[in-house]
């Protein structure tokens, strides 16, 4: 949508374990504030131009975003002599993954998704086994991003198809 503002802000020097009253309100104004106002003003501007129509809303036609975007990706990826690895991680949810994306040439579609469901029951099971979590009792789920446990399943997923599809 628009580009980040953190590689102009410098936060290696506030990376300070205890953080003294002056070391905070420095934080405050020549980081946070910047940080935040740079990203107000831009959503403000996108959703502005997404109220005028100079923003077009996405389409939910997936034939046409395969044919569209991941057939123009697949054909740069092709002109370089590489191969196209799509990953679907989702999370407890189902992964749509349209049909179309597995008849492109050359591509490799992988859903990690399925890989990581097969390993547990239950939706809760899921995010105890694949999130970052402190406590015994009560557990509290502080990450619902994959944990290493479930990056390994994740990255195992992944190299077994690209193995798999360059045999065929």
């Amino acid at each position: 949508m628009f580009l980040a503002k953190e590689h102009k802000v410098s936060l290696g020097e506030y990376s300070i374990t205890n953080p003294s009253f002056i070391e905070y309100i420095s934080f405050v104004f020549n980081t946070f504030i910047p940080l935040i106002t740079h990203d107000d003003i831009n959503m403000l501007l996108f959703n502005v131009k997404k109220l005028l129509g100079i923003i077009p809303k996405p389409t939910h036609n997936k034939k046409l975003i395969v044919d569209f975007v991941y057939k123009k990706i697949n054909d740069i990826v092709t002109e370089n002599g590489s191969k196209l690895v799509i990953v679907g991680l989702g999370g407890v949810e189902k992964l749509d993954i349209p049909n179309d994306l597995y008849k492109l040439p050359n591509v490799t579609v992988v859903n990690t998704r399925d890989a990581l469901m097969e390993r547990v029951r239950t939706f809760k099971e899921y995010y105890i086994k694949y999130s970052h979590i402190r406590g015994n009792n009560p557990l509290v789920i502080v990450d619902i991003h994959p944990n290493a446990y479930a990056h390994q399943i994740i990255a195992d997923t992944i190299v077994e198809k690209i193995k798999y599809s360059s045999k065929m």
